[in-house]
């Protein structure tokens, strides 16, 4: 498998994911704005698709740009 396979696998995962956050109130409340998989989800998201964290975050859930969260730099560093 090469690297670009298992780049379009974690894009579709984490889109998959993003999607169920969106739609689903109860994962939502658990995994919504505020929670740290959000806050990764939507990076890793962003690094992914090529788009700003804040474009993200707003696509997935309207406002939720405006909650501060970690770039996906600052998660990088902290690995």
């Amino acid at each position: 498998m090469t690297d670009q396979d298992k780049i379009k696998i974690a894009r579709k995962a984490v889109l998959h994911t993003l999607k169920r956050i969106q739609t689903d109130k109860d994962i939502a409340y658990k995994m919504g704005p505020g929670s740290a998989s959000f806050e990764l989800l939507t990076a890793a998201c962003a690094v992914l698709c090529d788009q700003s964290v804040d474009e993200v975050r707003n696509n997935v859930i309207p406002g939720s740009a405006g909650i501060p969260q970690s770039t996906p730099e600052e998660i990088l560093a902290d690995l």
